[in-house]
């Protein structure tokens, strides 16, 4: 099993822990108030995820019917 690094970007009101490993980076993004729960919560509701994540990500996400 291979190790990867883990990147990570902030959200407002969070901030990442990165004592619990050496290979974790924290990127530096315009801030988004965005959350896999809002988005599960979205799709759920059959809104639209668009602009809150990329379009493979959404097209991988309605292909195999997540979160519905």
């Amino acid at each position: 099993l291979a190790d990867y690094d883990l990147m990570v970007y902030r959200r407002p009101g969070f901030e990442p822990d990165t004592t619990l490993s050496e290979r974790i980076t924290v990127l530096d993004a315009p801030l988004l108030d965005i959350s896999s729960t809002q988005i599960r919560k979205l799709i759920q509701a059959r809104q639209s995820i668009r602009y809150l994540v990329t379009e493979p990500v959404r097209k991988y996400i309605d292909d195999n019917g997540y979160y519905r």
